[in-house]
């Protein structure tokens, strides 16, 4: 029998919401639902900065005031 391989997973492979890393660009790009639509936040060099445009733009356009 044949050990199987498990795929392990690297640094950039976990779920989060908001943003996710671009393997092409090497960047995290963040993006937010609004009205039915995908926004574009940017991309970022780091997950912080892509983690913060997130919820920037959460807090403008989605909460209420």
């Amino acid at each position: 029998m044949e050990a199987e391989k498990k795929k392990q997973p690297n640094q950039h492979s976990k779920n989060k919401k908001g943003y996710h890393w671009n393997k092409r660009a090497k960047k995290y790009i963040a993006s937010v639902q609004i009205n039915e639509e995908t926004v574009v936040l940017g991309a970022f060099d780091t997950e912080e900065e892509a983690r913060e445009a997130y919820f920037d733009a959460i807090e403008k356009y989605l909460l209420p005031p």
